[in-house]
């Protein structure tokens, strides 16, 4: 569908897209790496006229199939106006999270492949049967072709379904989880087991589904999954990791959400700005680090500020509950560790815990390089490698 993948796999690739499984909490996706469940999160955050917008969209894509089906398997008319409401879903999304994070100019690309003047011209003349039997292989070329479109078609008309049911699912999933209070993996799989075998849970996803002729939320993710070496630049060396190929948005949702479980990841709602963040911990956060401009500062200083939080009766956050402090703690330790087992010096790892606080500290007033840098930053080897060059051992 987006075209991570640069290279045709199984039948085509318009309608896959890549992502690769790394076992430590993060995935890769068209060469950039995410924290699973940022997806999910950024899901949820969504407003609901953006939602809307977006199902609306799809809806008139899907009635332009509608139309092809009684049409037949080819319609020059009905052709252009799908490459017509395709590039509208892609303008609409090319810039919000998380479908920004797509190779949009790929789908775009892919779409205008299939459905550009010329191949139109092409597709008359074969309707027409203008072209003689005898060039099979451009005959066979170009019915695969059509078929193709009627699969990328079937694939768009899904997106903003997929969004909509997903987003209310989680959603839904999120607030009664909160309630429980829970915060650890055993929690988080005890509470999924009740909330999606429920009865009147699933009866309520149903009924959210706004399109009757499409599937709703699906528990049994469609995916192709295989084994990849990989090569780690920076590190020098192969990795082996296992790469899943989605051709619907609701199958990577639904794994990208157990997955992300799994590793302890799920989103909570900021006591602050209503928004969801994603929880790495089973630390007791209640509000998140993006930056509030009601406040003109970050959510979670709010609170622990006398006059703009504990006035208005919101509980502190210990600094021991907050993600980068925590993550902070791990390398601290290991520093420290490494330093008692004789593994570096003491020169070098008081060097070392220099700049784990520098970069901690930056983490706490930048919500991006927190978001999109720190956890990178913090490797113990990049951290090491900066010491050493900052006292000229290297």
């Amino acid at each position: 569908m987006f075209g991570i993948e640069m290279r045709e796999v199984g039948m085509s690739n318009f309608d896959y897209f890549a992502v690769d499984f790394s076992g430590d909490g993060s995935f890769s996706m068209g060469g950039k790496k995410f924290m699973l469940g940022e997806f999910t999160r950024d899901i949820a955050n969504l407003s609901k006229d953006y939602v809307t917008g977006l199902l609306m969209l799809s809806g008139e894509l899907n009635l332009t199939r509608r139309k092809l089906y009684f049409a037949g398997q080819y319609n020059r008319e009905l052709f252009l106006k799908a490459r017509e409401q395709i590039h509208a879903i892609l303008d609409y999304v090319r810039d919000v999270k998380p479908f920004c994070f797509f190779d949009i100019k790929f789908s775009e690309e892919t779409v205008d492949r299939f459905l550009n003047d010329a191949i139109l011209d092409e597709y008359d003349l074969l309707v027409s049967g203008a072209i003689p039997p005898t060039e099979q292989e451009r005959l066979s070329k170009l019915m695969k072709n059509i078929e193709h479109v009627h699969e990328f078609i079937v694939v768009y008309c899904y997106f903003g379904v997929d969004v909509a049911n997903y987003g209310t699912a989680v959603i839904s999933y999120t607030e009664t989880f909160m309630q429980t209070g829970s915060r650890t993996k055993t929690d988080l799989a005890t509470y999924a087991a009740f909330f999606f075998s429920d009865e009147k849970t699933l009866e309520i996803l149903m009924k959210a589904n706004p399109s009757v002729d499409m599937e709703g939320v699906t528990l049994r993710p469609r995916v192709t999954q295989v084994p990849v070496i990989g090569f780690d630049e920076e590190k020098e060396a192969p990795f082996i990791t296992r790469r899943q190929y989605y051709g619907r948005l609701m199958d990577f949702f639904i794994t990208e959400l157990f997955e992300a479980m799994m590793q302890g990841h799920y989103l909570w709602r900021c006591k602050v700005c209503g928004t969801y963040f994603l929880m790495t911990t089973a630390h007791r956060q209640f509000y998140c680090g993006q930056f509030n401009p009601e406040y003109g500062t970050t959510c979670d200083h709010v609170a622990n500020n006398r006059r703009l939080g504990r006035d208005k009766g919101m509980p502190k956050q210990k600094r021991k509950d907050g993600p980068l402090w925590v993550i902070r703690n791990q390398r601290y330790n290991s520093i420290r560790k490494n330093k008692s087992i004789g593994k570096y010096d003491e020169v070098i790892s008081d060097m070392a815990k220099q700049i784990l606080d520098e970069r901690f500290e930056q983490a706490e007033i930048d919500p991006e390089y927190a978001e999109r840098h720190y956890m990178d930053d913090i490797q113990l080897d990049k951290i090491y490698a900066e010491a050493a060059k900052r006292l000229g051992k290297q």
